[in-house]
């Protein structure tokens, strides 16, 4: 499986009603590798490219309008679809929609709501280059 990674520190998700400001994330694309090896290729082992799947895990914080249930509440009536934009170091925006996989939220007292979230986009994310 080939691995194509890009690690930054800025962005938004935003989903039913709730908002988060991204402090870091990590991007990838999965790569799926076919095995195509045949009886006339001499013992070596040949691959072809197969489905790809984008994928980013992202933490930050909920947003202080965005109300202290939102994001319970938004799973709980089914809200699993999500819009965000990411902005890498290097000048690289992802932006795009997905689902979210898993998402944990912390709230100690008298401390922000750190939240992350697993996402898994629909279809080719938007890379832009500054």
């Amino acid at each position: 499986m080939a691995v194509t990674v890009i690690t930054g520190y800025d962005g938004m998700v935003t989903w039913s009603g709730m908002s988060g400001k991204v402090n870091s994330f990590s991007f990838a694309v999965d790569v799926n590798a076919i095995d195509t090896t045949g009886f006339t290729d001499s013992g070596w082992r040949n691959i072809t490219e197969g489905c790809k799947q984008a994928t980013a895990v992202v933490n930050g914080f909920a947003l202080a309008g965005s109300g202290s249930a939102a994001p319970i509440t938004s799973f709980a009536n089914g809200g699993f679809s999500i819009t965000l934009t990411l902005q890498a170091a290097t000048g690289c925006t992802i932006s795009g929609s997905g689902l979210v996989t898993r998402f944990a939220l912390d709230r100690p007292t008298c401390d922000s709501a750190k939240c992350t979230w697993n996402i898994s986009f629909y279809g080719q994310p938007t890379l832009t280059w500054a």
